[in-house]
């Protein structure tokens, strides 16, 4: 492989790693509204949660916080088990990444549930400075945690299995749910993946999705390699 291919390589695998080690982001949630809840299980339908919220929320990043981390950004619910309160003082959250984001269950989320959403933004939701209709922000986190938290043996199915979803308040013509369902379906492992999403986390707080831009060490880094990749082509000629 040529010099100009490898350099070209690691700018563009330079990019997608994100941040080398874990840092923390200070964030304040100062108000969550939603127009929907639902009535949810975890357990394959033993217990129920009721009246659960669904949908997307807005952080405002605080002092003390990486400078690559974007100033505010609309996010959402991993842990199905864990509660996140608005109005209430700022949260420490460490930043990690996708795959071993913690689920409630042991070892973290893995590589190919972090895929699959992956392809999940990819496909339906790919700029997290956006803010998503009030019926998608609440499909797409239905479908976060059927994926998050659905066993290997009935996958993606929001009426059987570890996961279920019940009683969609406020939807009487079922948009959510039909919205995550096929949203759900169509997930193959060959759609468009957003590489740049990693997890806030926080034991005993919930834990969210951020969408990151490249930090400045990185930016620098893939300066001096398109300065070297010049400066080559100058000897050459």
């Amino acid at each position: 492989m040529g010099l100009k291919y490898q350099l070209c390589g690691l700018a563009l695998a330079l990019l997608m790693a994100g941040p080398a080690s874990a840092d923390t982001v200070f964030v304040d949630l100062p108000d969550f509204t939603t127009p929907f809840t639902v009535d949810r299980t975890v357990d394959g339908g033993s217990n129920t949660s009721n009246d659960e919220e669904i949908g997307q929320f807005q952080f405002f990043t605080q002092p003390g916080s990486p400078a690559y981390v974007p100033l505010s950004f609309y996010s959402f619910c991993i842990e199905p088990l864990e509660v996140i309160t608005p109005g209430g003082p700022t949260v420490a959250y460490e930043l990690t990444s996708l795959a071993s984001a913690p689920t409630n269950v042991p070892g973290g989320m893995g590589a190919t549930k972090a895929a699959f959403l992956n392809e999940l933004f990819g496909r339906f939701y790919s700029d997290f400075s956006i803010a998503a209709s009030p019926e998608l922000g609440a499909a797409l986190q239905v479908a976060i945690w059927e994926i998050v938290r659905e066993d290997s043996s009935n996958p993606f199915n929001l009426d059987a299995g570890l996961v279920q979803f019940s009683n969609f308040f406020n939807d009487p013509g079922s948009v959510v749910k039909s919205t995550a369902a096929s949203m759900l379906a169509a997930l193959n492992g060959a759609g468009p993946q957003v590489n740049n999403i990693f997890a806030l986390t926080n034991v005993g707080a919930q834990d969210v999705l951020i969408q990151l831009t490249p930090e400045p060490s990185t930016f620098l880094l893939l300066g001096s390699a398109l300065t070297f990749l010049g400066f080559r082509r100058r000897r050459r000629s």
